[in-house]
């Protein structure tokens, strides 16, 4: 199973393409109420371009909607590409030969509707015109007549009192050989669409076996934007073909083809599958693409893409999991690996720990907490391969073994992730950190641990085999490596063994963040003080405001609220614009607050700063019993200066009220 984080960090795209167009929206979410007679004045038409097409024809559909009434009325419409279909519009088909509904095409956008999208006042009089393409609604089985019913919200939730839906007919024909290969060769360059200049053409109907050679000779030339119809045939020869296209050697098709053949992956108890923009395909038609020689195929492509380089990381450090081979072929190995693939994955691990080490320069940007994308990946692949009866070697002579060992040793254990520890949580709040898992650890694990945190060399096997020093980097010889330190930590249970607490201290030692944070997981979940030592420690040797902000909850869950207060406060003299640390240290004061508003400033001078920083020391000096003790404040209260939170913030009163007062 991927875990949390990174499952988040590979929806998090997705989630981003689907709030687009509330942030170009106006800001109120739905139009103005009316009654139902002043909704009957608007009308609503549908006509298609034609009444007869080919089977897979781009079909094109005009609505309009007029106002018949005496006043301006305001309805909400779509933005109507920035959706893979708009959410507003609903199309039903009904096939006029059985009287059998068409099913819709997959999808997970209604829960959307009557939310997003553009406002447009209808004058009296006026019509407003847009179109749409129905096969993005409905599987066509085949050729035949159809009729097609639309529906368009407005933006009233209430269906009732939408207007009138209006119904047209529609006949499909079963084209030629010749016709087929003449309406693909006819398509023009496919770009990428965007809100306001959607495609000229839908390929959405193209799903149908006959088109498929014709349309896998543009693809294999440079074209992926063809590819939505190959993805929606739900057979083992398009499966094949995806699986070949992945390695195109034009890199756009390659990359495209790739996502495609993850997210058409069978399900499996406890392996996550992925669908494209939330759409749902059922699992008889995702099984239905696969027989055993696409598995074969599938598991020999992901050998083949774990020896390719790992992308680059961009400018900020970041890299597209979805763009990296490795990626592609952990999630092809968690799904379909065997046990021959299990020393293929071990290198893979391997050469993405050397190649994207948790070293101090890949965390400084918003997700530094996060494990690697990749090698988070390939070791939940391990986990799908384990569930499968697949282990790895019991003892470890190069370092993605010794990495896996300790998936192992928490795997066996009953766990089927790590347990992750957040750094967004309340110092005050008791929840928020994950339940690390119970259940006995071997006398080798515990020897392992040892190993590492008295940094002596790997013991020497009778194989021989990679053992560069304490599994560090070969070219520097830096002991021991994040990545294993991670899994390491990963695997400590809970109740904490009192013989893990010197590597625990040892961890929270450790240069490099990510290590730190996973230390700090282990120390949160025991409640114990005996590692504020080493979290203080830490704070008073680290500069970096996020790692800091990490080890100040660690030990406010530690109940050393005062200790994490303070170091908030102390950021404040190297951060030149507080806002973030400001709403931490009100959320520590008021626990059952939230900011009303944040405002954007110019950065603080040096002076200014130092003088927030110094009256909040002030401030906590003077209450500390109060804020150990964990005794929340109320909004406004008397002895809180309003120059704590300055110009920058503000917070709601029980009765509505903002305070402190903000100049503008």
């Amino acid at each position: 199973m991927i875990p949390r984080l990174l499952r988040l960090r590979l929806l998090l795209p997705t989630a981003l393409a689907l709030c687009a167009p509330l942030l170009r929206a106006d800001p109120y979410p739905s139009p103005p109420a009316l009654p139902p007679e002043d909704l009957a004045t608007l009308v609503v038409s549908a006509s298609p371009e034609r009444e007869s097409y080919l089977l897979g024809e781009t079909v094109r559909v005009f609505y309009s909607v007029t106002n018949r009434g005496p006043a301006p009325i305001t309805i909400r419409r779509d933005n109507s590409t920035a959706f893979w279909r708009p959410t507003s519009l609903h199309v039903a088909a009904t096939d006029l030969a059985t009287g059998e509904p068409v099913p819709p095409t997959p999808a997970g956008f209604d829960f959307l509707n009557h939310r997003y999208g553009r406002r447009h006042t209808l004058a009296p009089g006026e019509t407003w015109t847009h179109a749409f393409f129905p096969l993005r609604h409905v599987e066509l089985p085949g050729p035949g007549r159809y009729r097609f019913r639309l529906r368009h919200t407005l933006g009233w939730p209430d269906a009732d009192l939408a207007p009138a839906a209006p119904e047209f007919d529609v006949v499909f024909s079963e084209p030629s050989p010749e016709q087929a290969a003449a309406l693909i060769a006819a398509l023009p360059p496919l770009g990428q669409a965007s809100d306001d200049t959607p495609l000229p053409v839908d390929t959405y109907g193209f799903h149908f076996p006959l088109y498929t050679p014709h349309l896998l000779a543009r693809i294999a030339a440079g074209e992926p934007a063809l590819l939505a119809s190959l993805d929606r045939l739900p057979t083992p020869e398009a499966t094949a073909a995806l699986i070949k296209l992945s390695s195109n050697s034009h890199a756009p098709v390659a990359l495209a083809a790739r996502r495609s053949l993850i997210t058409r992956l069978p399900p499996q108890d406890g392996i996550t599958t992925y669908d494209n923009m939330g759409a749902t395909v059922p699992k008889a038609r995702k099984d239905a693409a696969w027989t055993p020689a696409e598995f074969a195929s599938a598991r020999a492509l992901a050998r083949a893409l774990l020896t390719k380089d790992l992308p680059p990381r961009d400018a900020s450090g970041h890299v597209n999991a979805w763009d990296s081979p490795t990626f592609i072929a952990a999630a092809l190995l968690a799904r379909l690996g065997e046990t021959s693939d299990l020393p293929h994955l071990v290198g893979g691990l391997q050469k993405a720990a050397y190649a994207r080490p948790l070293d101090a320069t890949t965390y400084r940007n918003r997700t530094w907490q996060l494990l690697d994308d990749e090698t988070a990946a390939l070791r939940s692949a391990y986990a799908g391969l384990r569930s499968r009866g697949i282990r790895a070697a019991p003892t470890a002579t190069r370092l993605g073994e010794a990495i896996l060992a300790f998936d192992e040793a928490r795997l066996a254990a009953g766990s089927a992730q790590a347990p992750l520890f957040t750094a967004d949580f309340h110092p005050f709040d008791s929840t928020g950190v994950s339940t690390r898992t119970a259940g006995p650890r071997s006398s080798a694990w515990l020897d392992q641990l040892y190993l590492l945190a008295n940094l002596r060399p790997w013991p020497p096997t009778p194989s021989g085999g990679e053992r560069p020093g304490h599994f560090g980097d070969p070219a520097t010889g830096r002991p021991p490596h994040p990545v294993l330190l991670v899994a390491a930590l990963d695997s400590i249970p809970a109740p904490l063994p009192p013989e893990c607490i010197p590597f625990v201290n040892f961890a929270l030692e450790s240069d490099v963040p990510h290590v730190v944070h996973a230390a700090c997981a282990v120390a949160v979940e025991t409640r114990s003080p005996i590692f504020v030592p080493a979290l203080l420690r830490v704070l008073a040797t680290e500069t970096d405001p996020r790692l800091r902000v990490t080890v100040s909850r660690a030990l406010a869950r530690l109940d050393d609220r005062l200790a994490a207060i303070r170091a908030l406060a102390d950021d404040l003299a190297v951060t030149p614009e507080p806002g973030e640390l400001l709403r931490q240290l009100g959320q520590s004061l008021f626990p059952k607050a939230q900011p009303a508003n944040q405002y954007s400033r110019a950065p603080l001078s040096r002076s200014a700063r130092l003088a927030l920083r110094d009256a909040w020391l002030t401030f906590i000096a003077a209450h500390a019993d109060r804020i150990q003790n964990a005794k929340p404040f109320e909004v406004g209260d008397p002895q809180i200066p309003p120059t704590l939170f300055g110009n920058h913030i503000t917070w709601r009163r029980p009765d509505e009220s903002l305070w402190p007062a903000v100049a503008d």
